[in-house]
Order: structure tokens, then C-alpha cells, then sequence
């Protein structure tokens, strides 16, 4: 079933387009994670990282695990400046009452 494991790309971005535009934002983390086991290089697991960071902390209220997509994409890539700041942001939201 091509929405269970999609490996053809266009097929994944359609389905990401789907699930977004009819916020099934768990969905869209299950496609974004497949995106992530395909992906080729830092650049495309920096970009579904920082997606499924979005996702988790704005639309599913999962900060632990938008925290743990920052730290991923931070440990790979140390200079990345946005997902430095939003880690930190996060990090010192996730610490307050």
C-alpha cells in the first residue's frame, strides 16, 4: 500500500500535500519520517527534520520530540543556525512552569 511505505518521491510529496492541506498532521509525520529513511543527504534530513519539528511542536503539541528532531538535525549539522535558536527556544520553553 503506497500510503503505508511509499518510496517513490513525487508519490510522497503528493501525499504530504494531502495530509497537510486536510490537517492530518499524524499522517504527514509518518510520511516526513518515510522522507527521512530516504533520504540521500544532510540537506533532505535537515529539511524533513525541521518539517517534522514544525509539525510536532505547532500542530501535535509534542515538543520532546520536536526537541529531539532539533538535537538530530543540530548534532549533523552544528552550525545550523535556525534549529539552533529554535532549540534553545524550546528547550527553555519545555523548562517553564
Amino acid at each position: 500500500n503506497l500510503a503505508d511505505e511509499p518510496t517513490d518521491l513525487e508519490a510522497l510529496d503528493a501525499l504530504e500535500r494531502l495530509y497537510e492541506q486536510t490537517e492530518r498532521f499524524q499522517e504527514l509525520a509518518r510520511m516526513l519520517q518515510r522522507r527521512l529513511e530516504l533520504a540521500d543527504n544532510v540537506d533532505e534530513r535537515t529539511r524533513a527534520r525541521v518539517r517534522l519539528a514544525l509539525i510536532a511542536e505547532q500542530r501535535l503539541g509534542d515538543r520532546s520530540s520536536a526537541i529531539e528532531e532539533l538535537r538530530q538535525i543540530v548534532q549533523e549539522v552544528p552550525a545550523h543556525p535556525d534549529a539552533n535558536e529554535a532549540l534553545e527556544l524550546l528547550q527553555a520553553a519545555s523548562h517553564r512552569p
